[in-house]
């Protein structure tokens, strides 16, 4: 499986060139699992769920797997959707309060998505209609609708985000429709660094970065991580 050079995540071009041998052989044998488990399973559709911190890669990941299966498993169409994409939209967030806040200075936690927006359009794709699912733009910080067309017929779903296996405020009523489930961590100082990192790109300067990090992603990478036991599997990014 060749690997491109960038690809695009949220609307942001991430470079991959300097991917490690060990790096790529962890994207492929991801990529050939779930390829595996879905035609041993013999399932038309199936959806795979990614979970864990932030900065961890889980995006990186499931656009990865998205871009090797589509040259080497044309057959088989994958599609990749981050749960960021049900944000409810910021006008919502800044109105509504939550422990002395307003959910736009918690955005990202558990309380700032529309998670019956996220089932129902799960239970779609489960019962072969043809929908279509939102993205999440990182420039625009706000979901895009509509943006992943899906036909009827076979495919894979790889759904990606920090609560998928969080078992309180709803996110219990997601976990049934997983037919398998990775939870994805790195190096704490790896995922302080990548989360900045994308902050910086999404505008923000390097202190106000920094500050979100340790006001609300920490936090939420807090209770994220006491999910792995009810993941399938356990994944390390590797160096």
């Amino acid at each position: 499986m060749n690997f491109p050079k960038e690809v695009t995540v949220t609307d942001q071009r991430i470079d991959i060139s300097f991917f490690s041998d060990t790096q790529k052989n962890f994207v492929r044998n991801i990529t050939e699992s779930i390829i595996s488990n879905y035609t041993q399973s013999k399932a038309v559709r199936q959806i795979v769920g990614i979970a864990g911190p932030s900065g961890a890669g889980k995006s990186l990941l499931s656009v990865l797997v998205q871009t090797l299966a589509k040259d080497h498993y044309p057959n088989i169409p994958i599609y990749a959707v981050s749960i960021d994409a049900f944000h409810f939209h910021n006008n919502r967030l800044r109105a509504h309060h939550a422990d002395e806040k307003t959910l736009m200075e918690l955005k990202g936690r558990y309380d700032t998505y529309d998670i019956s927006a996220l089932e129902a359009k799960l239970n779609k794709f489960a019962a072969l209609e043809a929908l279509s699912f939102p993205t999440y733009s990182r420039k625009l910080h706000e979901p895009v609708d509509d943006a992943i067309i899906i036909e009827e017929g076979s495919g894979i779903l790889i759904i990606e985000g920090l609560w998928l296996l969080y078992d309180d405020h709803g996110w219990e009523n997601i976990r049934r429709y997983l037919s398998h489930t990775y939870f994805l961590s790195s190096g704490k100082n790896s995922l302080r660094e990548h989360t900045i990192k994308r902050h910086i790109a999404g505008g923000r300067s390097e202190g106000e970065a920094a500050e979100q990090y340790e006001q609300n992603d920490l936090k939420n990478a807090e209770l994220v991580l006491k999910t792995i036991c009810i993941a399938d599997e356990s994944l390390l990014w590797p160096n």
